[in-house]
């Protein structure tokens, strides 16, 4: 039986509970700022690298930290700071969450040295995997009206493929205007501005009664990042053969076989592997991360490439970066309109197509003198595709799980992302790094540079800095030829991680064009998605079908008869009414005419009903005995109610069943399964309507003494 969740609103913490009229905007800017701020920082450093390698003498490896390190923490600790706030208060662990990406905006700002700078930008992603996903969970909460929902959820979609694109051009001006600490200061006042405002305006809430943080799950997940993240770094210096890198690397694979393990067998998990069965769940995600990594070879290593190589200044950087920032934000406004129009499995596919093209195009421009009106053009068709894949990404997630379970599903695409940043950064610095690494030394035995000189001129190539001692001056002109033999190497690099990236953004647009259904079957996926956690894996051998009704009666109304209804065992007297409503008819709907005992359909279980802010839910099953019941074994439903305006409810009864034999069986499914179902789910959705709408009156409510206990209910007369 499933848990009732009895959702608490912001009336009962003591707060006001949802906000109307100005205030709804507001609080959504607010909420926006907030994501804005925290997916900002994946790409506002990306620039600055260069200034910090040079001030702070940080060297490569220390680079790809300042980057991942924000991105390691914000994606290990998104999922269970979710269920945090859900249990504890979402406003409260946002703030907290802000509070702490201050405090590490601070310690940035500071910082030293780049070990310092490491660690501020760790603590810079805590508090974002602390503030992010109670944006979405308080959306919500802001707007009960499914309608207004939506839309504030598009708004809230694509403020993170803005974010994403306006961190090169704003980190372009700051490190122009000052120099990377500029970068900190932004952060630190516009978070500040945002806490200050979310304090005094938002309102709590908070589901008290919702599943406890999945500890172990969390540990699992995080670990298993890490390791991983750790081996490949350290791979760059080491080798993969090293014995710390494999140890590393066994931990990170043993982790997330027990990850995957604890998630498949836990009460509450983290996160909900079954709705990875589910296309229109699984193939966004999976696009989530191949985008965000092929991201990186253009907002880390091309950004780097351009100041370290061809010596671009801020100012310069962002310019190159501006065609592509302003059609990311035009892309990523339009794409909701396409994905609606269109369906996402074009809009992904067709951004995906684009974002290779222009990261292929962008390999082939790029050179030490780059000629800039060709390479911004590649960029920008490259900030398109971005754009494009952005939205559909997020929308098509959220659109394809229960309302009740869009902070889980929210987090889990911003987690896939954040991990494509994070094993991004690291498997293309070590691509990179490697491919300098191997290029530099052979070209140092061509020149005939001593053993101990080399070393020298690594760091030199490193750190941007050239060594200060006798040497220096000894090998001056070699060291010259070297390091412009270096830069060659370091694009050699470049182009194998644009390539690589391509060929990613190739991967998750042949896979959301495989997966993903064409625009006039998405009707029907809507359904898919209560499903999928009771269905086997065969999902072409599942039929999906549903039944609405318009209820004249108030939710709050509504929710209630509907747990007497429950209760007191009238849901089971609505179903056997559902099956004699259909008569004779049922045994006739086939080609073989009167088939006496071909269908018997038996309740057999009702779950307690799961109350959230805006549905409640109970969950049934039928299942059928009979000749037929090996091609007919089950049929899983949902009873829904949700608000439908002040005074009015919206029933939804959705529902699954096995296609006979599989997806063998089709064409029989069409001649009778699928109108047996079809036609007792309506019957049902009446039944239960009329039972609401009149509770005094129905006949279930007259027979409700005729009820026998305990279950199951008896197979009804074969008419």
């Amino acid at each position: 039986m499933t848990r009732p969740a009895q959702a608490v609103s912001g009336n009962q913490r003591g707060q006001g509970g949802p906000l109307t009229g100005a205030a709804q905007p507001l609080a959504l800017a607010i909420l926006c700022a907030l994501l804005f701020l925290t997916f900002l920082d994946n790409t506002i450093v990306s620039v600055a690298l260069g200034d910090i390698q040079v001030r702070l003498h940080a060297d490569v490896t220390d680079l790809q930290w300042v980057l991942s390190a924000y991105a390691l923490t914000f994606a290990s600790l998104m999922l269970p700071c979710g269920m945090i706030g859900d249990e504890l208060g979402r406003k409260e662990v946002m703030l907290a969450g802000a509070a702490a990406f201050c405090a590490g905006s601070m310690l940035s700002a500071f910082a030293p040295n780049a070990g310092v700078l490491i660690a501020g930008r760790a603590v810079m992603g805590v508090g974002a995997a602390a503030s992010e996903p109670g944006t979405l969970s308080m959306i919500r909460h802001l707007y009960p009206q499914s309608r207004a929902r939506s839309q504030a959820i598009g708004i809230w979609a694509a403020t993170s493929g803005v974010a994403l694109a306006a961190g090169p051009l704003i980190g372009g001006l700051l490190v122009g205007l000052w120099h990377w600490r500029a970068i900190f200061w932004f952060n630190l006042v516009f978070g500040l501005a945002v806490l200050i405002i979310a304090a005094l305006i938002l309102p709590e809430s908070a589901d008290p009664t919702a599943a406890r943080v999945d500890t172990a799950g969390a540990l699992l997940g995080a670990g298993a990042l890490a390791a991983l993240v750790f081996a490949v770094i350290n791979a760059e210096s080491s080798g993969f053969g090293a014995t710390p890198v494999i140890v590393l690397l066994c931990v990170s694979a043993v982790g997330t076989v027990a990850f995957v393990w604890r998630e498949l067998r836990a009460e509450h998990p983290l996160l909900d592997l079954r709705f990875f069965r589910i296309p229109p769940f699984g193939t966004p995600i999976v696009a989530a991360f191949c985008t965000y990594f092929a991201t990186f070879a253009i907002f880390f290593f091309t950004a780097l490439y351009l100041d370290e190589v061809v010596g671009l200044s801020g100012f310069k950087l962002a310019l190159v970066f501006l065609p592509m920032t302003a059609l990311m934000i035009v892309s990523s406004l339009a794409a909701g309109r396409w994905t609606a129009a269109v369906g996402p499995r074009w809009s992904i596919t067709g951004g995906s197509l684009l974002f290779a093209a222009g990261l292929f195009l962008t390999n082939s421009f790029i050179s030490p003198h780059p000629a800039y009106g060709p390479l911004i053009v590649a960029l920008a068709l490259a900030g398109i595709g971005i754009g494009t894949v952005m939205v559909p990404i997020t929308s098509t997630v959220l659109t394809t799980v229960p309302s009740e379970r869009s902070g889980m599903a929210a987090s889990a695409t911003n987690t896939s992302r954040e991990m494509g940043a994070v094993i991004g950064t690291a498997v293309l610095g070590a691509l990179v790094y490697g491919q300098l690494k191997a290029s530099l030394t052979v070209r140092l035995v061509q020149l005939g540079v001593p053993p101990a000189f080399r070393g020298l001129i690594l760091n030199a190539i490193e750190t941007g800095q050239v060594p200060r001692n006798t040497a220096q001056y000894q090998y001056g002109k070699i060291v010259q030829e070297v390091i412009g033999a270096a830069y060659q190497s370091f694009h050699d690099g470049l182009q194998a991680a644009l390539y690589l990236g391509g060929s990613l953004a190739l991967l998750a647009g042949l896979l959301a064009f495989i997966t993903l259904r064409p625009r006039a079957a998405s009707a029907q996926s809507r359904d898919l998605r209560l499903w999928l956690g009771r269905s086997s894996p065969g999902l072409t051998s599942h039929v999906f079908i549903s039944a609405e009704v318009r209820l004249d009666t108030g939710f709050n109304a509504a929710q209630a008869r509907l747990a007497n209804l429950a209760r007191r065992g009238l849901l089971r007297r609505a179903s056997h009414d559902a099956y004699h409503d259909l008569g004779t008819g049922v045994a006739r709907v086939g080609p073989l005419g009167t088939a006496p005992g071909l269908s018997r359909l038996v309740a057999v279980r009702f779950s307690d009903m799961t109350v959230r802010e805006d549905s409640a839910t109970v969950a049934i099953r039928w299942e059928t005995t009979g000749a037929g019941g090996g091609l007919f074994p089950a049929l899983d439903a949902d009873i829904k109610l949700t608000p439908a305006g002040d005074d009015a409810t919206m029933l939804a009864v959705s529902g699954v069943y096995r296609a006979p034999f599989g997806s063998l069986g089709a064409g029989l499914d069409r001649v009778i399964l699928r109108r047996i179902a079809q036609a007792t789910i309506r019957a049902f959705a009446d039944q239960i309507g009329a039972a609401i709408a009149h509770p005094g009156a129905s006949s279930a409510e007259e027979r409700v003494q005729l009820l026998p206990e305990p279950w199951p209910w008896p197979e009804p007369d074969t008419p």
